[in-house]
């Protein structure tokens, strides 16, 4: 499994792209990618599902919205398009919804159903949260050093 690529932007349509990298083209849908801009050089995380209907490739500038979309599709009743909406709104703004337990606003999000949101923040909430103290803690350590 390919973690990311470093390449850049050739072509953009909505939400998805074309990213080139040692002069290959990867056709990567994209969440959030209003800032991403033709020609950019940059660091591709990529996420890549296939099975038997569909193989598809998911882009993220950062790896810990990968890791998010990841812990998103291991919930029940989440595929990749509600994975992906839910980056869709801005990661920060995801993680936020989902750490103040905001049920209504994350229902709000296209294909998300008050019966999903209510899973996703049951399921996350206190893993985010318990992520975000252990950086944290770690960056208190450092400050120490």
């Amino acid at each position: 499994m390919v973690l990311y690529r470093k390449g850049k932007i050739v072509y953009k349509d909505g939400k998805n792209l074309i990213f080139e990298s040692d002069n290959v083209g990867y056709y990567v849908t994209f969440p959030d990618n209003k800032s991403i801009k033709l020609n950019q050089e940059l660091k591709m995380c990529l996420y890549e599902i296939k099975n038997d209907f569909t193989w598809s490739l998911y882009g993220f500038k950062e790896l810990e919205e990968r890791k998010l979309f990841a812990d998103l599709l291991n919930l029940n009743g989440i595929g990749p398009r509600v994975a992906f909406n839910v980056l869709n709104v801005g990661f920060d703004k995801a993680i936020n919804l989902i750490r103040d337990g905001n049920i209504e606003e994350i229902a709000k999000i296209e294909y998300i159903n008050p019966r999903i949101a209510r899973i996703i923040v049951e399921e996350l909430k206190e893993k985010l949260s318990s992520k975000s103290k252990d950086v944290k803690k770690l960056k208190l350590c450092l400050k120490i050093m």
